[in-house]
């Protein structure tokens, strides 16, 4: 499983905190990560399993997601995170529970918090997400199948969506229709806490004070 981050210039000042808290609340994280950029490449060193992925521009973050997911040879399990959300807390059992799931080829996506979580069975902890309800598609870490996420961005795109808040909500009202979107599942209870570090395009203080409390502050 690869952790892919995608970002762009105005937050690309936040990564190397966000790497911190990533391997500080997450230390038997298994695979690679790898941070997508448009212009400038964010600062990773120190760490050696973290790639950058360079844009070269900025057509908006599903054309760039559409782009890195289109350099892929693979279809192995991608976790997508937000680059303003910073991890707190980890449970890798759970986190491997829904590893796991992508053994059923029909599966494109296990959602890691249950906001919303699902509402149709599946099995045990896991349920599916009703492709009809608000939010079906979730950006707040999530579990990919990188060929699954590619069909649904390009389903964006040619419905002139363009940001990551458009994905969520207006592809989330289209997302019944596309009809080659595989499943999307969800946990009934979550796989990693979180906080926004960001609201409203500036440093949200209650997330500072958690960082403080956790890192000593930035």
């Amino acid at each position: 499983m690869r952790v892919v981050i995608p970002t762009c210039d105005k937050y690309v000042d936040v990564i190397p905190l966000m790497l911190k808290m990533l391997y500080r609340s997450w230390p038997d994280l298994r695979g690679d990560v790898c941070i997508i950029y448009a212009n400038v490449r964010p600062d990773v060193n120190g760490y050696d399993n973290v790639s950058c992925f360079g844009i070269g521009g900025d057509d908006g973050w599903i054309k760039n997601m559409t782009v890195y997911l289109s350099s892929l040879d693979h279809d192995d399990t991608i976790l997508l995170l937000l680059d303003d959300y910073l991890l707190v807390d980890v449970d890798t059992a759970l986190v491997r529970l829904a590893e796991r799931q992508f053994v059923n080829d029909s599966v494109d996506a296990v959602r890691l918090v249950p906001t919303p979580g699902p509402t149709l069975p599946w099995g045990g902890v896991v349920g599916e997400i009703d492709k009809k309800s608000p939010y079906s598609i979730s950006l707040q870490a999530t579990l990919w199948r990188p060929s699954g996420l590619l069909r649904i961005l390009k389903h964006a795109i040619d419905d002139g969506l363009r940001s990551p808040w458009d994905l969520e909500i207006g592809g989330s009202r289209r997302l019944a229709s596309w009809r080659d979107v595989g499943h999307i599942l969800g946990l009934k209870k979550g796989a990693v806490g979180y906080i926004n570090y960001y609201r409203n395009g500036r440093v949200d203080p209650k997330a500072a004070a958690v960082l403080e409390s956790y890192i000593g502050g930035k």
